[in-house]
């Protein structure tokens, strides 16, 4: 085999086989009424058990002023698939945002699911408003078991560029 082809089959499988990474910079924003509601949660996946970091970030759509000493009542709700009826409130209770619109909140997922964060408050034209953000917890994957996936991630993707390689081959060669 050739130092191109070479080439090509080592590329290939580092494709295939290379770590795939995301990173997500920034939040979600949504508007509610005459209100944007900003969350940067930390860690963006948590697992369960640990702590998440939620400071969501209230402010007036018009003026862009933050929404300071505004009540609002946060529920997180434990969701199940398929029925809403089965769903289950786990936490309820009233916070009020500081002086630059932020309302911190943290909590700590039992188990691995869905959860629903939904906020209810009064926008500053007076209006009931409510919505919400999910949140999934996931357990812990054994590093052992994450060693074989990777590997066998890896030989699949060496083997799949070994065979577009010897593809590539053999079409040149019939082409001659």
């Amino acid at each position: 085999m050739n130092r191109r082809n070479l080439f090509i089959a080592l590329v290939c499988a580092g494709i295939f086989a290379g770590p795939i990474s995301a990173f997500a910079h920034g939040g979600v924003e949504k508007v509610v009424g005459d209100t944007i509601i900003f969350l940067n949660q930390t860690p963006l996946s948590p697992f369960v058990g640990e702590q998440v970091h939620l400071p969501f970030v209230f402010t007036n759509s018009k003026t862009d002023a933050p929404l300071s000493n505004l009540p609002v009542e946060v529920t997180v709700t434990d969701t199940f698939l398929g029925d809403e009826s089965k769903d289950t409130i786990i936490y309820s209770a009233q916070a009020t945002t500081d002086v630059n619109g932020v309302l911190d909140f943290s909590y700590a997922f039992s188990r691995e699911n869905y959860f629903d964060i939904d906020l209810h408050f009064t926008d500053a034209s007076g209006m009931q408003q409510e919505t919400g953000f999910l949140v999934q917890a996931r357990e812990r994957i054994d590093h052992q078991v994450l060693m074989r996936r990777e590997l066998a991630f890896l030989v699949s993707g060496i083997v799949v560029g070994v065979l577009i390689t010897h593809l590539y081959i053999s079409t040149k060669i019939k082409e001659k």
